[in-house]
């Protein structure tokens, strides 16, 4: 079981093959980078979001696929566009159709513009209970080392330490063994940078990657056709 959600998600994963001819200036992509909200890639030590120099293009309105998985739980999130190093250009990141994590809400990510260009803010399931987002100094470098102590037996899982903010500054939450949830996969505590501070994501329950929903492929416009 990969406690901490430890799911090399920055990697591409494989999608299914488009139509064989999308029209003139359309590519839809069969490897691409996945949608956020699907799986999103834990920091420890968080980054500021990747600057580029080019103008996002207009967000694409789309229409929720009739491919859908069964739940009550099951919700249409957007696609976004997304900046690929390769071509030096957006790509779009379509929607996906997301089993919900429970007591979790998404926030999207955003482009926002910044003194060198614009800037990616990602996305993240914050605490649904929450109205207000509060915002953090930069935390200090993780000092997680991995478990301490063994295990109490083998249905036990390894939960990272992280930095709390408490009483005007930061201190260590030291790691700890939770027994393992079955078809569960634990994403830790962690931060996600923002242009206005650090936001802090308490660790949480999230369905296993077979169990979160649909994904669907990327596609390429070519800004003249777009």
């Amino acid at each position: 079981v990969a406690v901490g959600a430890g799911l090399v998600l920055n990697k591409a994963i494989p999608a299914q093959p488009g139509p064989a001819d999308a029209g003139a200036g359309v590519e839809v992509l069969t490897r691409g980078p996945v949608h956020e909200a699907f799986a999103e890639t834990i920091a420890f030590d968080p980054q500021p979001g990747i600057v580029v120099s080019k103008a996002p293009r207009d967000i694409i309105e789309e229409v929720p696929p009739d491919q859908r998985p069964e739940g009550e739980n099951v919700t249409w999130i957007p696609g976004y566009w997304g900046w690929d190093d390769d071509r030096n250009d957006y790509l779009w990141v379509s929607g996906t159709w997301r089993a919900v994590p429970p007591g979790r809400q998404w926030l999207p990510g955003y482009w926002g513009q910044s003194g060198q260009g614009y800037q990616w803010t990602s996305g993240y399931w914050a605490d649904a209970t929450i109205t207000e987002v509060e915002y953090y100094p930069e935390p200090p470098p993780t000092v997680e080392i991995g478990p301490n102590i063994a295990a109490p037996s083998p249905e036990y899982g390894w939960v990272p330490g992280s930095w709390v903010w408490h009483q005007g500054r930061y201190a260590w939450r030291p790691g700890y063994w939770v027994p393992v949830q079955p078809n569960w996969v634990w994403v830790p505590a962690h931060y996600v940078w923002a242009p206005r501070g650090y936001v802090f994501v308490e660790g949480y329950w999230d369905y296993s990657v077979g169990r979160r929903g649909i994904l669907f492929a990327p596609v390429y416009f070519d800004p003249g056709v777009y």
